[in-house]
Formats: C-alpha cells, sequence, structure tokens
C-alpha cells in the first residue's frame, strides 16, 4: 500500500475548453483539416477544370494549376480563421452553458490516486473509477487525462492543482504501474 496522492480541484470552463481542445487535437482530421480541406478543393477545381475543356491537350497546366489553387487557398484561409476566431468562441459559450447548468461542476472536488483507482468526491457526488476502467492515460504539458472510452476524456486533472512536482511524479509511477502501455506519459 503505497500512500496516496491527493489533490483539490475547482474545475474551471478554461481548464476544461483546454483539455477538450487538446484531446481535439489528437486527432489526424482535426489537425489538419486546413490542409485535408485546401487538398480538395484544389482537386476538385482540376477536375472540374479537366472536365469541362473541350480537348485534353489544349489544357494550360499553369492555368490550371492557379485556377484550382485561388480557390483552395480560400477554403483552407476561411477554416483556419473558423478554427481561430468561431470555434473557441462556440467551445467556450457551450461550456460555460454547461457549468453554469450542472450543480455537480460548481464546487471544490478532492481527487485521491489510490491503488484501487482515482476517487473523485465532490459536494454532489463521488466516484472511485478503477485503474481496470481507464483504457488510457495521457499526460500534456499542462495536465494528466483519463479516458475511460475512447471518444472522450472521462477526467482531468490540471498540474497546477498538484502541492508539488514529486506529487506528480507520485502519480506518473502509479500510472506507468498500474496502467503500463495505456499510460502515455512524458519523459
Amino acid at each position: 500500500m503505497r500512500k496516496a496522492v491527493s489533490v483539490k480541484i475547482q474545475y474551471s470552463v478554461d481548464d476544461t475548453i483546454r483539455v477538450v481542445r487538446f484531446h481535439q487535437n489528437q486527432s489526424f482530421l482535426f489537425r489538419y483539416d486546413v490542409a485535408i480541406t485546401g487538398s480538395i478543393v484544389f482537386l476538385a477545381f482540376a477536375v472540374a477544370i479537366v472536365a469541362l475543356a473541350n480537348d485534353f491537350n489544349e489544357i494550360n497546366v499553369l492555368g490550371l494549376i492557379i485556377f484550382s489553387a485561388i480557390p483552395s487557398i480560400a477554403v483552407a484561409i476561411i477554416v483556419y480563421l473558423l478554427h481561430k476566431l468561431l470555434y473557441p468562441w462556440l467551445a467556450k459559450r457551450r461550456v460555460t452553458k454547461y457549468f453554469k447548468s450542472s450543480p455537480i461542476m460548481n464546487g471544490e472536488f478532492l481527487v485521491e490516486f489510490l491503488d484501487e483507482g482515482i476517487k473523485s468526491t465532490g459536494k454532489l457526488s463521488s466516484s472511485v473509477v478503477a485503474w481496470e476502467a481507464i483504457v488510457k492515460a495521457v499526460e500534456s504539458k499542462t495536465d494528466l487525462i483519463f479516458y475511460t472510452g475512447t471518444g472522450w476524456p472521462g477526467l482531468y486533472v490540471a498540474k497546477k492543482a498538484f502541492d508539488s512536482d514529486k506529487d506528480i511524479d507520485s502519480v506518473k509511477v502509479l500510472l506507468e504501474q498500474t496502467l503500463k502501455e495505456r499510460a502515455v506519459l512524458q519523459n
């Protein structure tokens, strides 16, 4: 029986958004969607220009590239701006609404890393997630994120909530011993 590490947490909208963004950036499609969208538009315009041409031999390759590149760059810029401007606003709005409507999320939690799992106790709730229920634990620069399924993080703990780096290291050792290859930690 090792010494349990306890952390007091006040979940916040900004912390939750940061974890959601980290999770989404793990997806290839989300991370490279600007390039993927631009490439698809480029190919669609190139195919349309070739299909509309009367004679394939008369196609100006430079013109084809230019007339396909212009709309693809424009669409890629729009997608990029949506990611940088619209998405953060929508995410903050959605998470803020969730926090306001969920009494459980308002208040302090005591999160304990125990031999049997992670125990989370709040004013209105208490739960224990056994290590066997955690399919993956990931360490980001700012958080420890625990997945109880493949689609979404089940629990996260901001590293700033720990009292010391020694406590973070103790939890990481526990994760390596209990989760083994399911723990994706930074060295």
